[in-house]
Order: structure tokens, then sequence, then C-alpha cells
């Protein structure tokens, strides 16, 4: 048989396996679907024996190297994601060794140990992508950001709160940027006011900051360096005014570096959350109403942004359909 008859076969068992494993209308498990990548991969490096040869000598019933950064190993070959798909691999999941086992028999009815090393990996890996398509993507764009809010929090705090569960999903930084840009675009209607992927910002060699607006030079980051330093220094010798706008820890160790360096005095220091909270209370002439509405703009020109410069759009906000409502409500007085 030929790799793409394999591949054709073991696709119809992996479908008939994974209606097995869902319950009702709820997807498969995270933890199941984690077992399944885990499982084609080391039937891919090396065909095993038995079923026992893929389970751990130190923990009864668990897969070998059964881990959530194992798994996102797997997943970075199909997808860059900042947040785990699984914390522990599928290890606490009681499902994933039944479900394991299945699979496993189903791969040895296939023809795939008949196959060549290299063409036994290239099924496998076929395997792992629909898999990624079918459950860990959608997954990733389904998850998001979320924050509680009600008429009386302010802007500061709903920033706060989105920046807090963005860290639960290790995309602070992505949101820290993506927020003071949004806030800015809002700020400045008539400028174009850029968006690039986060991983570029810093490291790019042609863009002085991360926002250019008139003669500022704005930096944005939740984990200050010296690197950070050198690029404001940069920015003083062209004549360009740095701010760097950082969280409420990340302040007080930019100014010790600043002191360091003796540019104290010379770069502005704010906190983002604040920084943001002052654009949108500006917008808004301080009035509760128009703050509602301008909030609600925020977090849609947040996402929009992400979505646009971002292959992992773990972090865009679920935005509360209170908010969403009230701000409809609020806008039709302006």
């Amino acid at each position: 048989m030929t790799m793409e008859e394999v591949l054709q076969g073991l696709d119809a068992s992996l479908s008939n396996w994974l209606d097995e494993n869902r319950v009702g209308t709820r997807p498969v498990a995270r933890g199941t679907i984690a077992g399944a990548l885990l499982i084609l991969e080391g039937v891919a490096d090396d065909w095993p024996r038995d079923w026992e040869s893929f389970l751990s000598d130190k923990v009864r019933g668990q897969l070998k190297r059964c881990s959530g950064e194992r798994v996102q190993e797997i997943i970075a070959r199909f997808g860059k994601h900042n947040r785990l798909y699984s914390q522990e691999g599928g290890r606490t999941n009681r499902a994933q060794r039944p479900a394991g086992e299945l699979l496993f028999e189903l791969i040895q009815a296939s023809k795939l140990d008949k196959l060549s090393e290299n063409d036994r990996r290239w099924v496998c890996e076929q395997l792992q992508r629909r898999l990624y398509d079918d459950f860990v993507k959608p997954w990733y764009e389904n998850a998001g950001v979320q924050i509680k809010w009600n008429r009386s929090i302010t802007t500061q705090t709903a920033c706060q709160r989105l920046l807090e569960s963005a860290k639960e999903i290790g995309a602070t930084g992505v949101a820290a940027q993506h927020i003071v840009g949004a806030a800015l675009a809002l700020a400045n209607s008539s400028r174009e006011i850029s968006n690039h992927p986060v991983p570029a910002s810093d490291s790019s060699t042609d863009r002085s900051a991360d926002f250019e607006v008139g003669n500022a030079a704005i930096h944005v980051t939740v984990a200050p360096a010296n690197k950070l330093l050198r690029r404001c220094d940069g920015n003083l010798d062209e004549g360009l005014d740095p701010i760097i706008l950082t969280t409420a820890e990340g302040s007080r160790y930019v100014e010790d570096l600043l002191t360091q360096n003796g540019l104290q005095g010379l770069v502005a220091v704010l906190e983002i959350t604040q920084f943001v909270h002052t654009l949108i209370e500006q917008i808004a002439g301080f009035e509760p109403p128009a703050r509602t509405k301008y909030l609600y703009d925020l977090l849609v020109e947040y996402n929009r942004r992400i979505r646009e410069s971002e292959s992992d759009r773990s972090a865009c906000v679920r935005i509360p359909k209170t908010l969403e409502q009230a701000a409809k409500k609020s806008g039709t007085l302006f």
C-alpha cells in the first residue's frame, strides 16, 4: 500500500475514534486530543512493540513523556501559540488511557508499520495536522481573554483585568501592546497608528519604537531590559521624546535602569493602564455615558488589531454582553 492509501484508511479510523470519544455536542476533551498527538508522535518516532511500551514506568496508566510542554512542541509545528493547550498534557484526564489504547489498536490494524520511516512520519504528521485544524486551532481562537465589567468600574480597572487574564495564558506582552495601540488609535483618529506583531516590535531595526505619534517614541514593555534603554538613548539622539509604558512593578525597575544609565529625567515612564485610562477619559470628556461607549470601542479596536497582526489570536478579549448593550445605548447620546 502507498502512504496515501494508508493515510486514507487511518483518517477514516480517526473519524470513528473521535466520534466514540465525543460526549453529546461537546468537543472531544483536550486531554484526549493531547494524548492522540503524543501517541502519533511516538508511532512516528519508533514503531512500538505494544501498548505497554507507550506507558510510563514511573506512573501507572500515564503515557511516557506526557506533559503540556511536550504537547506544545508538537502543536508548534502547525501554529504559534503562547498558551499551553493542555496544562498537564492530558495526564489528569481519566479517559486518556482507554481512548489512547483504542487509537493504538486502530493504528496497529493499519499497514502503517509496512511503510518506511519517512513515509510513516509523513502519515502521522498529516493526522496530527488534522487534529490541530479541527480541535486545537479552534480552541485557541475561541478561548480568549475574559474580563468582568459593570458600570461602577473604571477604565483602568477594566484594563487591569484584561492584562491579568492575558497573563494566565502567557500573553501579557501581546495584550499590553495592543491595548495601548487601540487607545492611541481612538485618541488620534486622524493619524495612522502602526500595528505590528509583538515579537517583531522591539527587534525591528527600522522602527525607533512600538508607536511613533508626533514627536513621541512610545515603547510598551512588561519585561523592561537594558536593550530598551539603548533604544531610548537612540530616540534622544534623533531628537525624539521617548516614553516607556510598563507595569507598576516595571516602572520602579525602569526608573532604576534610567538612573544607572544617566537617563533619569530624559525619559517619561508611565504605567500602562493609567495611560490608557487617561486617554479614554479625555476622549469621553470625563462623562460616564461616553466612557462606557469608548471603553467598548477600545476593546473592539483591540481585537481588530490582534486579528490583523497576530497569528495567535488567543489574546482577543470576549467583550461582555452587558458592556456591548450599555455602549450601544450610550452611543445614541453622542
